[in-house]
């Protein structure tokens, strides 16, 4: 395997940086795709907003202009947004077009757009825009543009500082999150067993690790018939807040201001062999046929929590709403028993203009608005309105979500990483998701996680100043059969790109295409003693075929093939899947699904819900 410490180094060699954990608007754990939307919904019938007594001063005047979005939701209706939407384009004549794309599409998306001169205006931040993008130069520095004196940044400049490549600044984040990540559980069903509530032992500073795992144990054993299981959800994510809650970043900073990777840190081995217990003992497992975005498991009180980004507790809000007997609530990730106090991993949020943008002072503006709906008083109080109309949360939900955006009274860990090239990023995914759950990935199977660390990482933390460009597979065997045909496929212009190669394993990018096998990002290509048989090996990730969701992936109406050449490996009920890959198509369905939950369509995301299932 090829030494991610390498892989990092030539990145990011030469530049020092400070790296923060980024908000996740996906459905999962990696990208996820979408169809190319633009929508034009207007939602002032459910959620009227008016801001014209609202007076606030969000930059100077600009000329009245259509700016493009490129991101993953509507920016002109979400609840959050529309009111600095709505003053935007009230007081400044400006509109915003959006086009919807899944978080796995924008890279590509937006390079193609930028490369033929039709660069959008704004772009969502996402995991690789820090430091992997800004070092290709996608973005507009917006130094000239904004005024960090405005009372909208008091308190925040060192933040946004952190993200400063090459000495510019093209990052200025609105929402600040401490703890983006919560564990949700059915409140109702807790009562009915006699589990306290966990929200209960966190308010008296008693959830940590040892309370939320007697939690799920009792759970568990409240049902004879053992359909009861423990914790479910976003995989990398999760475990990476089980280890930030130490109060240590698997990233950090040394002290002469160059990235370390914490790997082999004294409180990340106890928070991986805490999570391994969890995996061990059961109490960290999928159910049959459950994705980490389904709420079923909890909605149906069949798992203890479910892991998942601050973005699913809207879908439980709404689920309370319809039906008042439900009582569904959430909680940050537990504490470590041995740190002094809670601490959380830490988010930002925002959009960067990229290079080559006509509307980059529009664009300023724009952003201006949505932080001033934190920090403008009236703004803020319409803001909330908004939210609460458009998320269906309880009084009691909004107030402990926005107890998480005070900055001054939580112990936040800065911690991003997935921020790197997208080898490096994935592995550190698989690596941590096959930590606290059984992944069924042949790469690691039955591996502890000091196996997996010491494998991938290697035991040095320094990670500047190594020399590597790219990926080294000429210091590796067994290559000379498959370089050359890859050089050909590089040739002939298919877009076939090693990442990696492992013995007899070559790890293909995204969007690879072959005649004989269709593959993702993660897939791995094996090719057998003579070269001629070739199927696909289950590789870890959110977009691996665990055993139920790899047979639900392949009869969501995509092609399969019966050659038995090719094959899943882990128990999908068909032969192995041709060209498009087959989960590709489920993950359109479900990115559409949640969009239109979150923009209230109940009975459209049921429809296509009912075509997958």
């Amino acid at each position: 395997m090829v030494n991610l410490k390498r892989i990092m180094a030539g990145i990011i060699a030469g530049a020092t940086v400070v790296s923060m954990a980024a908000c996740s608007n996906g459905t999962t754990d990696g990208t996820s795709t979408s169809s190319d939307t633009e929508t034009t919904i207007d939602d002032e019938i459910e959620n009227p907003v008016s801001v014209g007594d609202i007076s606030i001063d969000a930059g100077e005047e600009v000329e009245p202009a259509e700016l493009e979005y490129l991101g993953g939701y509507d920016i002109t209706t979400a609840g959050d947004v529309k009111p600095a939407y709505k003053y935007f384009s009230e007081n400044y004549g400006c509109t915003i077009k959006c086009t919807l794309v899944g978080s796995g599409q924008i890279q590509e998306k937006l390079t193609t757009a930028i490369s033929s001169g039709e660069s959008p205006d704004l772009v969502d931040y996402s995991d690789d825009t820090f430091p992997l993008l800004m070092s290709k130069n996608m973005y507009t520095p917006l130094e000239e543009y904004m005024n960090m004196s405005a009372p909208q940044w008091a308190g925040v400049e060192s933040y946004i500082n952190q993200y400063k490549w090459g000495g510019k600044n093209y990052y200025y984040p609105w929402a600040y999150n401490v703890s983006p990540n919560f564990l949700v559980y059915n409140r109702g069903v807790f009562e009915q067993i006699g589990i306290e509530d966990p929200k209960e032992l966190y308010d008296k500073g008693e959830w940590t690790w040892d309370t939320m795992t007697d939690c799920i144990r009792k759970f568990i054993d409240s049902d004879a018939d053992g359909n009861r299981t423990g914790l479910y959800g976003a995989t990398a994510y999760s475990a990476q807040s089980f280890i930030n809650s130490t109060g240590t970043a698997l990233i950090s900073v040394g002290a002469d201001g160059k990235l370390v990777q914490n790997f082999s840190n004294a409180n990340v081995d106890r928070a991986a062999n805490f999570m391994q217990t969890l995996k061990n003992e059961g109490l960290a497992s999928f159910q049959e046929g459950v994705m980490d975005v389904d709420i079923t498991p909890i909605k149906e009180g069949t798992a203890a929590f479910q892991g998942m980004g601050e973005w699913i507790i809207s879908n439980y809000a709404k689920l309370m709403q319809k039906d008042d007997t439900l009582d569904y609530f959430f909680v940050p990730f537990p504490r470590d028993p041995e740190a002094d106090e809670y601490y959380y991993s830490m988010s930002t949020f925002g959009y960067l203009v990229p290079a080559g943008s006509k509307y980059a002072k529009q664009a300023s503006v724009f952003i201006n608005c949505c932080r001033l709906s934190f920090t403008d008083e009236d703004l803020r109080a319409t803001t909330k309105g908004s939210i609460m109309r458009n998320k269906k949360y309880t009084d009691e939900m909004y107030d402990f979500l926005m107890s998480f955006k005070d900055l001054d009274n939580l112990h936040a860990v800065i911690d991003n990483p997935y921020g790197l090239d997208e080898t490096t990023s994935q592995i550190i995914r698989d690596i941590l998701g096959n930590t606290l759950f059984e992944m069924f990935s042949e790469q690691y199977q039955g591996q502890t996680w000091t196996q997996m660390r010491e494998a991938s990482l290697g035991t040095h933390h320094d990670l500047h100043g190594r020399a590597a460009v790219g990926v080294d597979l000429d210091s590796r065997r067994h290559h000379g059969d498959v370089l050359p045909a890859v050089r050909q496929r590089l040739d002939a212009g298919h877009g076939l790109a090693p990442l990696r190669a492992c013995h007899d394993a070559l790890v293909l990018h995204q969007g690879t295409r072959r005649e004989d096998v269709g593959v993702e990002r993660g897939a791995q290509h094996r090719r057998s003693g003579d070269g001629s048989a070739r199927r696909i090996r289950y590789y870890a990730g959110v977009h691996a075929f665990r055993r139920p969701a790899g047979r639900r992936f392949l009869c969501s109406g995509t092609r399969r093939a019966g050659d038995r050449r090719n094959r899943l490996s882990h128990g999908a009920r068909y032969a192995a899947i041709v060209r498009p890959p087959a989960h590709r198509d489920l993950e359109t369905r479900n990115q559409a699904i949640l969009r239109l939950e979150r923009e209230g369509d109940d009975r459209a995301a049921d429809s296509i819900r009912k075509c997958i299932e």
